[in-house]
C-alpha cells in the first residue's frame, strides 16, 4: 500500500478555524477519520478543499459514533448504512459533511437480464475494515485515495492511504477502474465521461476495451442529465454516444433518441447547466435543427426534464418577439417618419409583434432564464431586454422610460400596452 505522511499543521492550512476544531474534537474522542472521495483527490492535487467533505470513521472500541457526533456538532441527520450528514457554517462558508463507517458493496452472483441498477447491491458495514477492503467499492483508483487523520505518537498527523495507486494515476491523468464491479453500475459509465471531460483525463486502455461489459438497459434519463449538467453538456452527449457506438452498447429507446441533441451547436450557446437552459438551447437553435430535435425527443420530453408543458414553444415565441423588436431597433424607414399613434399601431412590424404575442400568457421566469443564459450585454440589447421583460410582465423601475428615450421605442411600448401585451408603467 502506498503511504505518505504530512504534518497536521500543513493539512490544517486548508481548513477554516471552526472546522479544524470540530475535526480535532472528533479525533480526540477516539475516532480515526479518513477524508475520502473528490475532496481527498483535490487536496492531493493542489492542497485545497471543497465545501463537501466525506469522512470514513474508525472508532476505538464500541464507541457510539452518532452520540459523539451529536455532542460535537449538535445537528446530525442519520441516513441508511450508518451514514451521518452534518451541515455547518464557518467563516461565511457552508460545509456539507458526511461521516460514515467503512462498508463494502456486494453484488449478486447472477446478473439480471436488464443489468444491475445504481443501487442493486447489499451493504456490509464493519468499523474494523481495512482501507483496501472499504475503498474497493469506489469507482476509480484516483477516487480511492484517503487522507487518514489520526493521533500519532507525537500528536495529530495525516497519512495518505492509497491501496490502489490512485496518486500515480492522478499524476498520469488516467481513469482506471478498481475492479470488475465497476461495470455493474450504469451510472459509473456516466461518471467516467464526466471525469474525463471535467478533469481532462484519458481512459485506461483496458477500461476502453471493456466498455462493452456495461449493461445500460436500466439507465434512466435522470442520471444521464444529472451527470451531463455537471460538466460541458454538449461535449458530454457527444462522447456518450461515441462510446455507445464504439462499444456496440444498447440503450433504451428514449435515451437513444437523445442523440439528436448533438445537432446543437457548441458555438451557438453556452453549455446548458440545467433543464431550463437546455430548453433555451433548443429554442435558440436554427429552425431546421430545432424541428428535427423536437421530432426525435418526443412529446413528453419537457415533462421528463421536469419542465412545464410548452416551455420550448414559449421560448421560441420570446425569440420571435425579440427578432421583431430588433427590426424596430434598426430604424425601419417608415418608422422614422412622423407617424400618428393610429398609423404606428397599424405598422406591419408592430402588428407582426402583436400577432406573435397574442394570447401569449406572461412567463417572467422563462424570459428571465433565457436572458440570464444568453448573457447579452450592451445598451441597445439592454433596451431589448427591458422590453422583453416588460412583455413578460416583469415590473420595471418607474424611471425606465427615461432609459428608453427614443420616440419609436416609446411608441412601441405604447402600442404594446394598447394591445394588452404590456403592463402599465408610470410615466407612459
Amino acid at each position: 500500500m502506498d503511504q505518505k505522511t504530512y504534518t497536521w499543521e500543513f493539512f490544517c492550512k486548508s481548513l477554516t478555524p471552526g472546522l479544524r476544531r470540530k475535526i480535532e474534537s472528533v479525533i480526540s474522542s477516539g475516532i480515526s477519520l479518513c477524508l475520502v472521495g473528490g475532496a481527498s483527490r483535490q487536496w492531493i492535487q493542489n492542497q485545497t478543499l471543497p465545501f463537501d467533505l466525506d469522512f470514513e470513521m474508525r472508532p476505538e472500541g464500541n464507541k457510539k459514533v452518532s452520540d459523539l457526533l451529536f455532542e460535537i456538532f449538535g445537528n446530525v441527520r442519520p441516513m441508511p448504512f450508518h451514514v451521518f450528514i452534518i451541515e455547518m457554517t464557518d467563516m461565511g462558508h457552508v460545509f456539507q459533511l458526511e461521516f460514515s463507517l467503512p462498508r463494502k458493496e456486494i453484488y449478486g452472483a447472477t446478473t439480471p437480464a436488464q443489468g444491475f441498477g445504481h443501487s442493486d447491491f447489499d451493504v456490509q458495514v464493519d468499523p474494523k475494515m481495512t482501507y483496501d477492503q472499504s475503498f474497493k467499492r469506489r469507482d476509480f483508483s484516483l477516487n480511492a485515495v484517503g487522507l487518514e487523520l489520526k493521533l500519532g505518537p507525537s500528536g495529530l498527523m495525516l497519512i495518505v492511504q492509497d491501496p490502489y495507486h490512485g496518486v500515480e494515476d492522478l499524476a498520469a491523468k488516467v481513469l482506471r477502474p478498481i475492479s470488475d464491479d465497476f461495470y455493474k453500475d450504469p451510472v459509473r459509465f456516466l461518471r467516467m465521461i464526466r471525469f474525463q471531460i471535467s478533469l481532462g483525463l484519458a481512459l485506461d486502455p483496458t477500461l476502453m476495451q471493456n466498455l462493452g461489459k456495461f449493461n445500460l438497459q436500466s439507465m434512466t434519463l435522470h442520471y444521464v442529465l444529472k451527470e451531463a449538467f455537471k460538466t460541458d453538456f454538449l461535449a458530454f452527449m457527444k462522447l456518450f454516444f461515441q462510446y455507445i457506438h464504439v462499444s456496440k452498447l444498447n440503450l433504451p429507446n428514449f435515451l437513444q433518441n437523445l442523440q439528436c441533441l448533438n445537432l446543437l451547436s457548441p458555438t451557438a450557446v453556452p453549455p446548458p447547466r440545467n433543464p431550463l437552459e437546455l430548453a433555451v438551447a433548443i429554442a435558440e437553435s436554427p429552425e431546421s435543427e430545432r424541428r428535427k430535435i423536437l421530432e426525435q425527443v418526443g412529446k413528453n420530453f419537457e415533462e421528463q426534464l421536469g419542465l412545464k408543458g410548452k416551455t420550448i414553444q414559449k421560448l421560441i415565441l420570446a425569440k420571435k418577439s425579440e427578432e421583431v423588436i430588433i427590426k424596430l431597433q434598426q430604424r425601419d424607414s417608415s418608422l422614422q417618419k412622423k407617424l400618428s399613434d393610429d398609423e404606428f399601431f397599424q405598422h406591419p412590424l408592430v402588428r407582426e409583434l402583436a400577432l406573435v404575442l397574442k394570447g401569449h400568457t406572461r412567463y417572467p421566469d422563462i424570459f428571465e432564464a433565457r436572458w440570464t443564459f444568453l448573457k447579452k450585454d450592451g445598451h441597445e440589447l439592454q433596451v431589448i431586454k427591458q422590453l422583453s421583460l416588460c412583455m413578460a410582465g416583469i415590473e420595471l423601475p418607474t424611471d425606465c422610460v427615461d432609459k428608453v428615450a427614443d420616440r419609436d421605442l416609446r411608441k412601441l411600448m405604447l402600442a404594446l400596452r394598447a394591445l394588452g401585451l404590456f403592463p402599465r408603467i408610470a410615466g407612459l
